[in-house]
């Protein structure tokens, strides 16, 4: 399989394009995506089971601003 990269100006809708972000909300965001990839790439240097990494998307989305939303998981992903 390969994988075409594109930019987010190529991908993202142009109505999405003209949305302000908030600069507060955005560098709230990025801190979260940040800290997101940090715990992915330390529990992947320990080799642990994949099972494991979905534990991450909680604290993710919580301190991204979207605690109000609920993750329900059943079972091994």
């Amino acid at each position: 399989m390969n994988f075409e990269a594109k930019t987010v100006r190529k991908v993202i809708n142009k109505a999405f394009l003209k949305e302000p972000v908030e600069r507060a909300a955005f560098n709230t965001f990025k801190e979260a995506l940040r800290q997101l990839l940090d715990d992915v790439e330390s529990a992947r240097q320990k080799n642990e089971h994949e099972e494991h990494f979905k534990n991450f998307l909680e604290p993710f989305f919580t301190s991204a601003g979207f605690g109000s939303y609920r993750i329900n998981t059943s079972g091994r992903i």
